[in-house]
């Protein structure tokens, strides 16, 4: 087995908050980019996109790959698609559960539709930055 260094590398930790300053940057720039015509599915598969790319970029100037990061081909893209499609009917399952259950357990998170209230919170915002 091999020892881990534990003491403290100072460039190291500037090179990290350098590469996680540009990521994140790069992340909320491009979600705050609006171009006309385009949903907001596809506005954010940008931002993701944009992020990846950013990503593999600096890791790439690190030296460092997605196998040292345990990201590697599945073994068998059948379990992969089948575990996929596994979470992603529990993820609905759970929205449609909590949308069924959220009425009579928690009354006060139902949505306040009515006009006056809004008048009454937000009447003097506009032109008001």
């Amino acid at each position: 087995m091999q020892a881990i260094n534990t003491t403290p590398n100072p460039a190291r930790s500037r090179a990290f908050f350098l590469d996680l300053t540009i990521f994140l940057a790069v992340m909320f720039a491009a979600r705050t980019f609006h171009v006309p015509g385009l949903g907001f599915m596809a506005g954010a598969l940008f931002g993701s996109f944009a992020a990846l790319f950013v990503a593999s970029w600096r890791m790439r100037v690190r030296g460092v790959t997605w196998g040292v990061l345990r990201f590697r081909k599945p073994e068998s893209l059948m379990k992969t698609l089948a575990a996929t499609g596994g979470i992603l009917a529990m993820a609905i399952g759970a929205i449609i559960l909590f949308e069924m259950i959220k009425e009579p357990l928690f009354p006060e998170l139902t949505a306040d539709r009515s006009d006056e209230q809004a008048k009454s919170k937000f009447g003097d915002l506009k032109g008001n930055w």
